[in-house]
């Protein structure tokens, strides 16, 4: 998928929620009662997606990956 990077966001105005969201249009889209949940969720959907496509590898001048935000 291009673009595939789900990543985990703290719920606005609500204490103690996480949501795993991705931009892509691949339907990523999941609440979570910890930040550990979370993190795992997203992993695991970042792993199912496989590795970036040559042309989804985006390196800063230093020839790293930026970091997300």
């Amino acid at each position: 998928m291009d673009g595939h990077d789900p990543q985990v966001l703290m719920m606005a105005d609500v204490a103690d929620r996480w949501v795993v969201r991705c931009d892509c249009g691949c339907g990523v889209l999941t609440e979570y009662a910890t930040r550990e949940e979370a993190d795992e969720a997203a992993e695991q959907a970042r792993a199912e997606a496989g590795p970036p496509a040559a042309s989804e590898e985006v390196v800063d001048d230093a020839g790293r990956a930026p970091e997300r935000i």
